[in-house]
């Protein structure tokens, strides 16, 4: 009886913008939220059209439309994301989407950076994407925001 091979993946994580980590190595606390942050320059918007872009988000993880998020603060939202996969970081040309704003075991950049939470990459004609996993049982918002971010990109 022939073997089978063991599928190749170096031809896939070049398709991923980031070099993902071992996560079994990465311990922190799950069972808190955590936000996600909007990157500068992206418009992933949650709410109404004529809303200021922060306004949905602020008022789903913080119950605050003018929530400001203090990076020397760790800050616990109303309500947020319990997980995301670890990261060494982020390939050349690819840009972050949203960020995790999560523990530092999980920062990149020597640690002064939140990790990616959603990225894209160019390759080729095509724009692939990554998001960390989600916890089971996921909310509307949840559907709303992965929708809203991939919305640009569809053809």
């Amino acid at each position: 009886m022939a073997k089978l091979a063991k599928p190749a993946l170096t031809s896939l994580q070049k398709l991923v913008p980031v070099v993902l980590k071992d996560g079994r190595l990465v311990e922190f606390d799950q069972s808190r939220p955590y936000a996600l942050q909007i990157a500068p320059k992206t418009m992933i918007k949650l709410g109404s059209i004529d809303e200021v872009p922060t306004a949905a988000w602020n008022r789903y993880f913080w119950d605050d439309e003018k929530f400001k998020l203090d990076p020397d603060m760790e800050q616990e939202p109303k309500r947020g994301f319990h997980a995301c996969y670890p990261v060494e970081e982020l390939r050349p040309a690819a840009q972050t989407l949203l960020s995790f704003v999560g523990p530092k075991e999980l920062r990149i950049n020597d640690g002064k950076t939140d990790p990616p939470y959603l990225a894209s990459m160019p390759y080729g004609e095509a724009r692939p994407f990554i998001s960390a996993p989600l916890r089971p049982g996921g909310c509307e918002h949840t559907t709303r925001i992965i929708m809203n971010a991939l919305a640009p990109f569809g053809s």
